[in-house]
């Protein structure tokens, strides 16, 4: 897989191309968060985490409870503002680049039937596809743009938009997914149960303060997820750019949670007193959500 400027170009969708789908749909009010210049003209990705963060501002309110947490969470995942990340991603070289390591890792082993586990309106899925155009792609993502992607992704005949996933699949690929959820772990023993035995997960994320909406309370795992994920039932293959390459070598078991549960305790623990020592505010990270 080429990744030379001239490939990039032919990943991405033209961007006027993207505004007249969102013109044409029942989320035309995404448009009015851009100016008139960046509906003819695009966004920066700085542009796009103001936008993102001033929402996110909006939509949660601390303290709280955990169930109006929920709540808001869901509604705030649900705003037409990701239909602009989405839109963003699709027509962003620097977004392309940083996806195509992830799919060349997944791509390499040819699966037949893939999921795109929170694949938001389908950059990835459509990469893959213009690499393994017979294999089978599912997408499955929580929020409601569904019909948006849908639409979007009508000409791509192997690519499914579902509610739910279906059966075991060959591979499955997350990006940047599981920094937003609030136990990442418990969507790993998910994805597990999802792979067939000797199937190939690949995944990036990013536990780190660059999104208001990433959960906090995870950014100890920046730079031990991988490890982690290894006590799961997975075994590290390789890594790629900010991309890792994963196969699935068992079953998921009690021990293997209790195991994990207890270690991340432990690490996070360890995370908030190191951020004590240096005067970091930590009141934030014993916050459970």
């Amino acid at each position: 897989m080429e990744t030379s400027n001239s490939s990039l170009e032919k990943y991405k969708l033209p961007w006027n191309q993207l505004i007249a789908e969102i013109d044409q749909s029942s989320y035309r009010e995404v448009l009015s968060l851009l100016t008139a210049s960046e509906v003819k003209e695009g966004i920066t990705l700085e542009r796009w985490h103001e936008s993102e963060n001033k929402t996110y501002d909006k939509e949660i309110t601390v303290p709280q409870t955990h169930k109006k947490f929920l709540k808001q969470i869901n509604r705030f995942y649900n705003h037409p503002v990701w239909l602009l990340c989405g839109i963003w991603h699709e027509s962003a070289e620097e977004a392309i680049k940083d996806r195509l390591p992830a799919v060349e890792l997944l791509c390499h082993s040819r699966p037949e039937k893939i999921l795109d586990f929170g694949g938001g309106i389908g950059m990835v899925a459509r990469l893959i596809y213009l690499n393994l155009p017979s294999a089978r792609i599912d997408i499955v993502d929580t929020s409601t743009l569904k019909d948006f992607t849908k639409q979007h992704l009508k000409k791509y005949k192997n690519i499914c938009v579902l509610d739910e996933p279906d059966k075991k699949y060959d591979g499955v690929i997350s990006t940047e997914t599981l920094e937003h959820c609030l136990n990442p772990f418990k969507e790993i023993v998910k994805i597990n149960r999802l792979l067939k035995m000797g199937g190939i997960f690949v995944a990036t994320w990013c536990f780190t303060p660059c999104s208001s909406c990433h959960i906090i309370t995870n950014f100890y795992l920046q730079n031990i997820f991988d490890k982690f994920i290894t006590l799961l039932g997975f075994k590290f293959i390789e890594k790629r750019g900010r991309a890792y390459k994963f196969t699935k070598t068992r079953d998921v078991n009690l021990l293997d949670a209790l195991l994990v549960l207890i270690l991340s305790s432990l690490y996070k623990l360890i995370y908030i007193l190191k951020a004590g020592i240096r005067g970091h505010d930590t009141d934030s990270l014993y916050m459970g959500v």
